[in-house]
């Protein structure tokens, strides 16, 4: 009941920055776009906003089955599910050329502090040199980009909060 809601702004004040949706619609409507991780909890959510800017084609990349199989549930025709992985910069290119692929929305990361602890090997591969693939990629085919991290990589004190922090230096680096 809509008398105990509580609004986030209630808690916290800040200043909310909002952008003109007709400067985004015009930059992304008639675009092809990937979302990277687009079967995350994240990802997905990214797919479903960017929808409303009526692009050509969006374009869920991900590694997971089940995620994007769950996201085709709910857009069966909207989104375009591909299963495929960020550290295979073959595979990922032939997509972007097949589907010519105009923005690049990289949400792809391992983001679960307790597993990432545990399975560092990973965390790096994915989160740094997946990262790493898709701004090679962008460079390549002169693809316009944004990358998603976390408020994990201000002051990194964990496995994903070092991973991710050292993907926006390499990211800023490129630039």
């Amino acid at each position: 009941d809509d008398k105990n809601k509580i609004n986030f702004s209630d808690i916290i004040s800040r200043v909310e920055k909002k952008s003109s949706n007709s400067k985004i619609a015009k930059k992304l409507r008639g675009r092809n776009i990937l979302v990277t991780g687009g079967g995350g909890s994240i990802g997905s959510e990214i797919c479903y906003k960017l929808l409303t800017f009526k692009p050509s084609n969006v374009l869920a990349y991900d590694n997971s089955e089940f995620a994007l199989y769950n996201l085709q549930k709910n857009h069966p025709k909207k989104i375009l599910p591909v299963l495929g992985d960020v550290n295979d910069f073959e595979y990922i290119n032939y997509i972007v050329k097949k589907y010519k692929i105009n923005y690049i929305f990289h949400a792809a990361a391992y983001k679960h502090v307790n597993f990432l602890e545990k399975n560092v090997i990973q965390a790096v591969k994915n989160n740094i040199f997946g990262t790493y693939n898709v701004l090679k990629l962008c460079n390549k085919h002169k693809i316009k980009l944004t990358i998603v991290s976390t408020d994990k990589a201000a002051k990194p004190k964990s496995v994903l909060g070092y991973s991710k922090r050292i993907s926006e230096i390499i990211a800023q680096k490129y630039q």
